[in-house]
């Protein structure tokens, strides 16, 4: 039964997204239209279709009172949706310059102020951390700090470049955990299946901290926090 559901999931992403991501490139040619609250809203329909129930647990305050950089796990090509249509504020960030090459999907990622980057290139990573002093105060920063994409959902080796960046545009760190995603989607398959997410925002690393601490100590506390284990049983996966 699950197995069919994800296929039937391939037809949502099929039947659903496409489109959705067609008309978003046509709006994004036009600044007046409330581009982001709308790709918001049907980042969050788009859970919902694939039998996908995002809880979002934790204090809230800071994404709404500072300006931050959310650092999240990262497991699945859905990620970033599910941080920016349940999170609900303004956000960029990082994003491989290949992406910006895609159909349908640069262009939209260009609109809401990614930046691209080639992480294997350290210069190249500095030179983009020089573009995000230039975000608004409004849009939160977003950048996952481990070494590529977990393919079980235990997090990855964290690298020092995301907080090198943390101290060049001068801006606390908001660990964010995401539970349950690994049941969904993992790198090694495109299907999704039906389940639960618990996004847990955990507590603001402060601004002092990331001007002094050493990259290690700060690699540490974030890493700490992204292995958050809140449940003792896993979310349901029906």
């Amino acid at each position: 039964m699950k197995k069919l559901r994800a296929w039937l999931n391939f037809g949502v992403l099929l039947g659903y997204a496409l489109p959705v991501m067609t008309w978003f490139y046509f709006i994004s040619h036009f600044r007046t239209h409330p581009f982001e609250a709308s790709l918001r809203d049907h980042c969050r329909r788009l859970f919902t279709l694939l039998g996908v129930k995002v809880i979002v647990k934790g204090n809230l305050q800071p994404l709404h009172r500072n300006s931050v950089i959310i650092m999240p796990n990262h497991i699945s090509y859905l990620d970033l949706p599910l941080l920016f249509g349940f999170l609900k504020v303004p956000m960029c960030g990082l994003e491989h310059y290949r992406h910006f090459h895609y159909p349908l999907f640069g262009k939209i990622i260009s609109r809401i102020g990614n930046i691209p980057v080639d992480r294997r290139n350290p210069l190249q990573s500095f030179k983009a951390a020089d573009k995000l002093k230039n975000v608004s105060p409004d849009r939160q920063v977003v950048i996952f700090p481990e070494a590529g994409r977990s393919r079980d959902g235990v997090l990855r080796s964290l690298k020092r470049m995301p907080f090198q960046i943390a101290k060049i545009i001068d801006r606390p760190i908001l660990p964010c955990y995401v539970y349950g995603m690994s049941d969904v989607n993992t790198k090694q398959s495109p299907f999704i299946f039906p389940g639960e997410i618990v996004i847990f925002v955990r507590p603001l690393v402060e601004i002092e901290t990331v001007r002094h601490a050493e990259l290690d100590e700060l690699k540490d506390k974030v890493a700490s926090e992204l292995s958050f284990a809140p449940f003792v049983r896993t979310p349901s996966k029906s």
